[in-house]
């Protein structure tokens, strides 16, 4: 408890992995969705890029926290 009154502990890099699931999940079914309306070949593009985006956009915050996290370890030494 103290450590998420003090913000010891960050909780963002745990909310970024659900929204990361989020947007693969939103990625497959706009992929779906276009493969349905008839364009299969946009479809599977859709797929590709919006998971690659997804990956992309998590990876880059997820990088942010994990540079705190070393500046932390190294102010404490």
């Amino acid at each position: 408890m103290r450590d998420l009154l003090y913000l010891d502990n960050m909780i963002v890099p745990k909310v970024i992995t659900f929204f990361y699931w989020i947007l693969l999940l939103i990625a497959a079914v706009s992929g779906i969705g276009a493969m349905i309306s008839g364009s299969f070949i946009a479809g599977l593009l859709v797929i590709a890029g919006g998971m690659f985006a997804a990956r992309v956009w998590s990876e880059l915050i997820i990088v942010l926290f994990r540079i705190n996290e070393a500046l932390q370890e190294i102010r404490t030494k």
